[in-house]
């Protein structure tokens, strides 16, 4: 049994066989559709099984919040480092402590060249001074970490 840091267990066996299982059916279900119909919408919901397969809770709210709206402080941070956005994708808690951000993104966007997207993840993690934060379309993840200074310029 693997304990995670939000306090959920994860077994070996289900670290190992649920993450292939997952990916084999997206994969199956990708040959079924034009890969520029998918939405981010539809790739969230992915992220939603994957989420569960490591023991977030989506519909938990002491867990996860989707597209919640940060309070006044992070909000704050985020206007002084010339940020304006304030509604992650996800924030992953633990009760009222965050962990990490992550945002979602459709096939289209290039989540690994996209400065804008890059700066976005990056300073949901430096308002909340969380060690790191993810980006992901299901096919690719970036994990971005905080050390350093943060401006408009930062990439992974």
């Amino acid at each position: 049994m693997i304990q995670c840091c939000w306090g959920g267990k994860l077994t070996k066996e289900n670290a190992k066989n649920q993450p292939k299982n997952l990916i084999d059916r997206y994969n199956t279900s990708l040959q079924k559709q034009n890969r520029k119909n998918i939405s981010e919408e539809a790739n969230r919901s992915w992220l939603n099984e994957l989420h569960e397969i490591f023991g977030w809770n989506v519909q938990d709210t002491s867990q996860v919040f989707q597209e919640h709206v940060l309070d006044t402080d992070l909000k704050q941070k985020l206007k002084s480092i010339d940020s304006v956005h304030t509604r992650p994708d996800y924030i992953l808690k633990n009760g009222l402590n965050i962990k990490a951000f992550l945002d979602a993104k459709s096939l289209d966007v290039n989540i690994f060249t996209e400065k804008e997207v890059a700066f976005r993840i990056r300073s949901y993690g430096l308002s909340a001074n969380v060690p790191y934060a993810f980006l992901s379309n299901f096919e690719q993840f970036s994990i971005y970490d905080f050390y350093g200074t943060m401006n408009k310029e930062c990439s992974k």
